[in-house]
């Protein structure tokens, strides 16, 4: 990746891990999904154009660019508010005879403190962990894919139910979760992302 004044940032082919912050993950929850996430642990990248090129084995390569524009007014509302924030999470009783587990998680929004609107992307792994899994989410509120049938989805939300279908949740179990902010719910216009302390809470 290229940016202002000679900026250059290698994305790395390797696992990704909280330890390395940068490398490919294997979405297991997205079936199989493969991306991949990197952190510049030097700072905060300065506004301006960047220019990513992924070059293929083949010797084929693409590249895409886009404007980077920090959202202060999210940070600043986030650094002001930060310590009112709550979060909160509860086992939701059986009704029907369903004998999967839900779970209901909830926060306080930076629009509730009388701040900026925002919107909020909640992940869940299992175990008490750190950081949350990525290569093996439990469940994942999934702002940005919602959002192309539902525009405004995730603006401003404050809870997640946790029913996934497709991987229950275990009775007796830890489990880690995150509420993580966003300036949008489209991937190629997020200017910045704020990810909250992590959450925990054990099922029945």
């Amino acid at each position: 990746m290229e940016g202002p004044k000679g900026y250059e940032f290698q994305f790395k082919n390797q696992s990704y891990s909280n330890e390395n912050g940068n490398g490919y993950i294997v979405d297991s929850y997205n079936r199989d999904m493969v991306y991949y996430r990197a952190f510049d642990r030097n700072g905060f990248l300065e506004d301006g154009v960047y220019n990513i090129t992924v070059e293929y084995w083949n010797g084929e390569s693409r590249s895409r660019s886009r404007v980077l524009k920090t959202n202060n007014n999210l940070l600043k509302s986030y650094i002001k508010e930060k310590s009112k924030i709550v979060f909160s999470s509860e086992q939701v009783p059986h009704h029907m005879e369903d004998p999967r587990i839900y779970f209901n998680v909830k926060w306080t929004t930076l629009k509730q403190l009388g701040e900026i609107d925002a919107f909020y992307a909640p992940y869940v792994s299992k175990g008490r962990t750190n950081y949350i899994n990525l290569h093996n989410l439990t469940h994942l509120d999934d702002i940005f894919l919602t959002s192309l049938l539902i525009p405004s989805y995730g603006l401003n939300k404050n809870s997640t139910l946790i029913n996934t279908r497709w991987r229950p949740l275990e009775p007796d179990s830890e489990y880690s979760w995150v509420a993580e902010i966003c300036d949008s719910n489209s991937y190629k216009d997020i200017n910045m992302t704020i990810c909250q302390p992590i959450q925990y809470f054990r099922t029945k």
